[in-house]
This record gives C-alpha cells, sequence and structure tokens, in this order.
C-alpha cells in the first residue's frame, strides 16, 4: 500500500480503498473475478508503484493508484495467478501461477522494471508442485515462493533458477513473507508456521543429513502422461518399501518398488508397462505405497 492509502480486495473484482487510515472508504472495480492480490513499494524510480492481481489480468500503476494500466497476464483460460510481489527496488517483480488443463503446473511470471510485458517461467520440479501460492522478493536477485505439499522454491539469481527445498513436511503453504535475505515466515494450513532466519537453510542433525520427520508420496509428474512418468517419495527412516500401480479394479499391474530404502527423497519411473512388459491401456490408474507403518495411494492418468 502506499503512504496513506489502505486497499483491500474481494472475490468479485472490486478493490476498496481507505486515505484516512481506514475511517472511510471508496472502491474501484477491476472485473469480475477474484482479487488475488494486491502489493505496493516505493523506490527511487517508482513513487508507491503497486500491482492489483486477479487469475488473468494484472493492473499496475505508477502515481499511487490514480491511473492503472491493464495487462492480460500469459496464462491460458485454465490458470490463474495466486500471488506476486515486488523487490525494495522495484527493479524486478515476480507473480505466482498455475496453469494447465489436467494438471495445474506451477508458474512463475516475472518482469523486470524495463519490461512491458510478463515473462513466463513453467517450473516442473520432481517431486511436483501442483499450485504456487504466494511469492516474497526481499531482493532483486533472491526470493522465495511457497505451495502446495509443503514446498519452498528459491532463487538467488533473479529468477533464472529455481531450488526447491524439500521440506518434511507435506501440508499446502499458503502465504510467505521474508524481511531481508535471511528472515522469513512462511504459513499454511493445518496451523502451520515456519520460520527461519538462515535463509531457507534446515538445520543439520548429529550426523550432518537433513532431517526428515514425514512420510510422503508424491503426485507423479507428467500427468497426464504419456509413455513414462516419475513418481516421487520421502522417506523419514530406513525402511522396506513396496510402490504397486493398480487398476481400477484393484488388480496390481505392476511392481515398481519392493525392498529396503534409505531415508530421504527417492524416484521410480513407470514406462507405462506391466509386469508383463506389455503396454498399458489409456486410462486411470492407482499408485500405491506402503510399509510397515505408512500407506498412501495417489491416482495418475495415462494417455496413449
Amino acid at each position: 500500500m502506499g503512504e496513506t492509502t489502505l486497499y483491500v480486495g474481494d472475490n468479485w473484482g472490486t478493490v476498496f480503498y481507505s486515505n484516512d487510515d481506514g475511517v472511510t472508504w471508496n472502491s474501484t472495480s477491476f472485473g469480475n473475478d477474484p482479487v488475488m492480490d494486491i502489493f505496493f513499494t516505493e523506490s527511487a524510480f517508482i513513487n508507491y508503484g503497486g500491482h492489483i492481481v486477479l487469475p488473468h489480468v494484472e493492473f499496475e500503476t505508477e502515481d499511487s493508484g490514480i491511473n492503472w494500466d491493464a495487462t492480460a497476464l500469459p496464462v491460458t483460460v485454465w490458470g490463474y495467478a495466486t500471488g506476486g510481489d515486488f523487490s525494495p527496488s522495484a527493479d524486478v517483480s515476480f507473480l505466482v501461477a498455475g496453469d494447465g488443463q489436467f494438471l495445474i503446473e506451477p508458474v512463475i511470471l516475472r518482469k523486470l522494471i524495463s519490461d512491458t510485458t510478463w515473462q513466463k517461467y513453467i517450473f516442473m520440479p520432481l517431486p511436483p508442485i501442483t499450485g504456487l501460492l504466494d511469492v516474497s522478493v526481499p531482493s532483486d536477485q533472491i526470493a522465495f515462493a511457497c505451495g502446495t505439499f509443503g514446498h519452498i522454491l528459491k532463487t538467488v539469481d533473479g529468477g533464472n533458477f529455481w531450488d526447491v527445498d524439500f521440506n518434511a513436511i507435506s501440508t499446502d503453504l499458503t502465504a510467505i513473507d521474508f524481511y531481508d535475505d535471511s528472515t522469513g515466515v512462511v504459513v499454511g494450513d493445518s496451523g502451520t508456521i515456519l520460520f527461519t532466519t538462515t535463509g531457507g537453510t534446515m538445520g543439520l542433525n548429529d550426523d550432518g543429513e537433513i532431517p526428515l520427520q514425514d512420510f510422503a508420496l508424491y503426485q507423479n509428474y507428467p500427468n497426464p502422461f504419456n509413455p513414462t512418468t516419475t513418481i516421487s517419495y520421502q522417506l523419514p527412516v530406513s525402511s522396506e518399501i513396496e510402490l504397486t500401480i493398480y487398476n481400477l479394479l484393484g488388480q496390481p499391474i505392476k511392481t515398481l518398488v519392493d525392498s529396503k530404502q534409505p531415508a530421504g527423497t527417492h524416484k521410480v519411473q513407470w514406462d507405462g508397462k506391466n509386469d508383463e512388459g506389455k503396454e498399458a491401456a489409456s486410462g486411470v490408474y492407482i499408485y500405491r505405497i506402503q510399509s510397515d507403518r505408512f500407506i498412501q495411494s495417489k491416482k495418475m492418468l495415462l494417455i496413449r
């Protein structure tokens, strides 16, 4: 928000603003879609520049909200933006989004101060993040994003490359805010609150390893797929694991893993064939992981 102006958006495209610390409010309509985010900054180049983000369009002001220019976002009709943030200098802005008809792929949109359009980066880590929900940009080079399945993304080169922090939680992380390059907080479902003073670096245990706390089975990627997809899972301790693919009749058609696995994050590919080496037909399949203390299943779609 600007120096004396407060902004609040609703689910029907209306933005309410107050110039007297909330005593009185005015409103402006920006369409009929939900207002996903509003963020402002003050820099040497932009006097209270700001963005209002809707699922498919972004409105930008460089004069404290007096005038707004609309820009269509580079997402399909199935996509949607969810959040955004400036760097303190306003040299770079990021939006996070999801896009895709059958599988929502995480998308990062970047706009430098010299750009007139948003640049789209489809981010495809393994295991997949089916949605990015918020982003925080404490400096021109460093930014953090959070999303589903407890994942946090970090860039240290202005958004050209993003690392994924495979957290020991599987709840969705819905909001992130970094006060500087090292200190930040993330909140999520089920009362989850994460706090860091090290830029997201996880602490090590006595063996010099990152401690994991939960079993987790991640959504396969790509999905739908043809002919190959990757399934990832996380083990907090060394465990006897069986990872099996079933058809919708509950019949096992392919065993991918049946062995003792060390603690950590693992990946295994399925080539769309059954245990006899024959190609499985198009359709929905279920993959299930089981250990002596953990069972979880997910669906995937094979399209020939």
